[in-house]
């Protein structure tokens, strides 16, 4: 099956900021909160974002919308948790991808149980 690129949405898929501030606190927060929530089947990290080859300061937009649509297919609800934890993920990538879908990510901090069961619960999983 396949969809048509305008057909595509994100409506159903709430996406998340998450920061962090290295590469252990990314691995750390994946396996302490995320593969331990046991909601892995509308769940989608974004360890590392999607760039293009050529220019790793360039988002890939197209592997991006197709990581997270995974989540939202048939109208199902998920969650995208975008990794980030330097200032080329933050500024040079997560807001350009923001301003190419004309979306705000909601940023989480996942060192609460409270907040990742908050953010759960808002993209209807818990």
């Amino acid at each position: 099956m396949f969809v048509k690129k305008e057909k595509l949405s994100l409506e159903a898929v709430k996406q998340y900021k998450v920061n962090r501030p290295d590469e252990l606190a990314k691995i750390l927060v994946t396996k302490d909160k995320i593969l331990e929530s046991g909601e892995k089947v509308n769940l989608v990290v974004n360890y590392d974002l999607p760039v293009k080859y050529e220019s790793p300061s360039e988002p890939d937009y197209e592997v991006y919308l197709h990581r997270i649509g995974r989540v939202g297919r048939f109208g199902r609800k998920g969650a995208v948790f975008n990794l980030l934890c330097s200032s080329r993920d933050i500024i040079m990538v997560m807001e350009k991808i923001e301003n190419h879908f004309g979306t705000q990510v909601a940023e989480v901090n996942l060192q609460s149980d409270k907040a990742f069961e908050e953010a759960l619960a808002a993209a209807g999983l818990a």
